[in-house]
């Protein structure tokens, strides 16, 4: 039977604990960095968002916003670089808990898990860290259309920031294509061995009774991409394993009777 997206949508929402959308109050800017203007937004819930942002070159209204689970530091150079010579706008955010954006102290605690503390309290306080992501990249998002007028927005976030990526595509809308990097296809478990692969940040309390990632891009439509998508504990998704998670995407698509294309690719490592 078909999806009613609506009724899954505005549960998703819940799932994510996002009702409350905070937005950009202030714009604080630094001085650049070569080519790169350096700025950090800070949000109606008290938080700053630091960003990296370079231009479009000519008249071009595309941008792209690049994210990283351990921080803005570890998106690879060729990514940025590839970006760059195709003349795309390129913004580099660093989200809670990451980068720029993270505390010693937490690090400190976190020898366990990544982002253990932090993901912890945001549970406790009634929040999940990906739905936090969720609203700073929401923020990113009007940011670049208020001050840059960027009329399309693609999400390129490796792991669980693709995630949240995705959740923003489907949850809020105003991305128009999604790409996902080494992030998972499913949240379902397939072993317990490298458990920790991902942060203590994934984890949403109800997704599988909610639906799964499958059904997060049915909802989102659209251009979504994962390269190299992986397993709940990091391994690889290939072959006949990748086919089959391709025609559940496809299938379940078509349910949401929604227009789009989920495609698959894998790279050598």
């Amino acid at each position: 039977k078909n999806f009613n997206v609506i009724e899954k949508k505005s549960s998703l929402i819940k799932l994510l604990k996002i009702e409350d959308i905070s937005s950009t109050k202030e714009v604080h800017q630094y001085p650049s960095e070569g080519k790169w203007q350096k700025f950090a937004l800070e949000t109606t819930d008290g938080k700053l968002i630091p960003l990296l942002h370079l231009s479009p070159i000519a008249n071009s209204q595309e941008y792209i916003i690049l994210c990283n689970p351990d921080g803005a530091t570890h998106i690879p150079l060729p990514i940025i670089n590839e970006y760059y010579q195709q003349g795309t706008g390129i913004v580099i955010v660093d989200l809670s808990g990451t980068g720029e954006a993270s505390s010693q102290k937490s690090k400190s605690y976190d020898n366990l898990v990544k982002l253990h503390t932090l993901a912890r309290a945001q549970l406790w306080l009634g929040h999940t860290l990906t739905g936090e992501w969720i609203k700073e990249l929401n923020c990113v998002v009007q940011f670049l259309k208020s001050h840059f007028k960027a009329e399309q927005i693609i999400i390129d976030g490796a792991k669980e920031s693709g995630l949240a990526g995705l959740f923003l595509k489907s949850a809020i809308g105003g991305v128009n294509k999604v790409i996902l990097r080494n992030s998972p296809a499913s949240y379902l478990f397939d072993n317990r061995e490298n458990i920790d692969y991902f942060s203590m940040g994934i984890h949403i309390p109800g997704m599988l009774k909610w639906g799964d990632i499958s059904l997060a891009a049915g909802i989102a439509g659209g251009e979504i991409t994962f390269i190299n998508a992986v397993t709940m504990s990091g391994n690889k998704l290939e072959g006949a394993e990748l086919e089959k998670y391709s025609s559940e995407f496809e299938n379940i698509l078509n349910k949401c009777k929604n227009r789009g294309a989920v495609l698959f690719s894998t790279t050598r490592d």
